[in-house]
């Protein structure tokens, strides 16, 4: 993994005052509802096999978006889909308040087969304008 990729996905991480090592990064991300658990147990059956080592070894997954290039859904609400090349930070998801898994699986499933939707109403920003 490049070193400035690895650097904002530590950025973003830490940017959760929560969440600063990889162990409470999984405790965090551990179901807290019954919800959470059936939408963990949900993305886990659609992740593809690589997809799900990765998400239970780092708690994000890389998506490849026909088009578009390699994209990491990371465990955050808000600006969680960051572009692996330029570093460029997405937030697109539903209105109401929805499990994390939930959010994840969706935008992973947009990403893959309609990007070209989730690119026009997605916000972006460059993480370095925090």
């Amino acid at each position: 993994m490049p070193r400035r990729l690895r650097a904002l996905i530590g950025l973003l991480l830490d940017s959760d005052p929560v969440v600063h090592t990889p162990m409470r990064l999984m405790e965090s991300l551990a179901p807290r509802s019954s919800s959470e658990f059936r939408a963990r147990h949900l993305l886990l059956r659609v992740l593809s096999p690589t997809q799900r080592k990765e998400f239970e070894r780092h708690g994000y997954f890389t998506v490849h978006a026909s088009g578009w290039g390699r994209f990491r859904v990371m465990p955050r609400t808000t600006f969680n889909v960051v572009d692996t090349r330029t570093g460029i930070c997405y937030c697109a998801g539903p209105e109401g308040v929805v499990p994390l898994s939930d959010l994840m699986l969706a935008q992973k499933l947009v990403l893959e087969h309609d990007p070209t939707y989730f690119f026009a109403v997605a916000r972006s920003r460059s993480e370095l304008q925090q």
